[in-house]
């Protein structure tokens, strides 16, 4: 859901498809470096694509990655939020 309102909000801003599609790729490379970091493992929504083996397999619980899951909601929230103000405030 976070990529698909990453795109979106690209997108957006974009004057064509490859730019949003180069910004969209830029998000997720900031956010697989972000993975060096041991302190933001558990923020970063990235761990949520990592590791969905473990929460089906059984050996991590879900509620181990809710800090990941609530950072995503948000922004993806703030992502909608942002590409409907850019939006509306575009000539088309």
């Amino acid at each position: 859901m976070l990529l698909v309102t990453v795109i979106l909000l690209s997108s957006t801003i974009s004057r064509n498809s490859y730019e949003g599609l180069l910004l969209t790729g830029g998000f997720v490379v900031i956010l697989f470096m972000l993975t060096i970091f041991e302190q933001l493992e558990r923020y970063n929504p990235i761990s949520l694509i990592r590791e969905n083996m473990n929460f089906l397999q059984g050996a991590s619980s879900l509620g181990d990655y809710l800090p990941a899951m609530l950072v995503s909601i948000f922004l993806s929230l703030l992502f909608i939020y942002l590409s409907i103000v850019i939006l509306n405030k575009k000539k088309l």
